[in-house]
């Protein structure tokens, strides 16, 4: 019979190591998973934690359903990768990130509040490189894929007049941050953005929308709202 420790353990077992913050930071964690409409891959993301930089890296990567079950990241850029989509026929997989584009100056990438302006980028399958493919003035809030793989519609707030903008500028510079509660509430347009040509504004809306979607033929939106962007209400 072997003795025991004061921990109630086998006396000869090996010491456990204990598990520290930066062993939990550092998991890679696997976003949910997104198959294709044949089931033959699936894309989903994973995100890692680079301590040295204090940077959260996120991802995109597709593993095989069938044969070897290989994977293999699409992505490989910093920043975060957010909701990635696979179009209806499994020929793209359109995602929300922030990336600075050639020939912008530094001011075209944050809105007013200083928040990158990320927008829908689109990547094929196979993999290649991801261009963006919405322009919107302020960060895109959500987006989803069109029936016919076509084209995405996307949520994004009205822009600001000109003399507002100017306005909050001036505070951020004098550092003057207090913000009324609930008195900046813009409203939430729908857009459609094919994937070539121009975005269409398809509903002014207003500051409660949240989430949309496309009836199955093409022909309706569907939307929740509660009307004044007040969690309360």
């Amino acid at each position: 019979m072997s003795s025991l420790d004061r921990a109630g353990r086998p006396a000869d077992e090996p010491p456990r190591q204990r598990i520290t913050i930066e062993d939990l930071v550092g998991l890679s964690r696997i976003g949910p998973v997104h198959p294709s409409p044949g089931g033959e891959f699936a894309v989903f993301t994973v995100a890692e934690a680079d301590l040295e930089k204090s940077e959260l890296r996120t991802q995109l990567h597709r593993a095989e359903l069938e044969g070897d079950a290989e994977e293999r990241a699409l992505t490989h850029a910093l920043g975060e990768i957010e909701e990635p989509r696979l179009s209806p026929d499994g020929k793209w997989v359109a995602f929300l990130t922030f990336r600075p584009q050639p020939g912008e100056d530094e001011e075209d990438d944050h809105d007013d509040d200083g928040e990158p302006r990320k927008q829908v980028f689109l990547l094929p399958v196979e993999g290649g490189e991801a261009r963006r493919l919405t322009e919107a003035a302020d960060p895109v809030l959500d987006f989803v894929w069109w029936p016919d793989a076509q084209g995405v519609a996307y949520l994004v707030e009205a822009p600001r007049p000109e003399g507002v903008k100017a306005w909050r500028r001036r505070r951020s510079e004098r550092r003057d941050d207090p913000e009324p509660l609930h008195r900046d509430l813009r409203r939430v347009e729908v857009w459609l953005q094919p994937l070539e040509g121009k975005a269409e504004r398809l509903l002014a809306g207003d500051p409660g929308i949240s989430e949309v979607a496309v009836s199955p033929e093409g022909r309706r939106l569907a939307y929740t709202t509660n009307h004044t962007g007040i969690p309360s209400d």
